[in-house]
């Protein structure tokens, strides 16, 4: 009965979870508007690749464009998740 007592009592202090630090609201904001901006920068490179690769008159600037166009995409991606193993790595600090 007391092993009962005691391991019911001692149950919540090993519930309790650390909670990560508050972050303050306005760096939080400037980094999201951070990165809305460079997104959008990202975006628009990639939109003009597009549109050079839709104008291109001969088949071999078609291609050259399109190989433009496959890099940057490739170059965003692992930008991206090199950001996101970036954040994930702040969070468990």
């Amino acid at each position: 009965m007391m092993i009962s007592v005691a391991l019911w009592m001692s149950v919540p202090a090993f519930a309790q979870e650390e909670k990560p630090a508050a972050q303050d609201p306005g760096m939080k904001k400037g980094m999201h508007e951070d990165m809305r901006t460079e997104m959008k920068a990202m975006d628009d490179r990639l939109d003009k690749l597009v549109v050079d690769m839709n104008a291109a008159a001969t088949p071999d600037k078609k291609i050259d464009a399109a190989i433009a166009v496959i890099n940057e995409m490739v170059a965003q991606h692992k930008k991206m998740h090199e950001r996101m193993a970036q954040r994930g790595m702040k969070h468990h600090e």
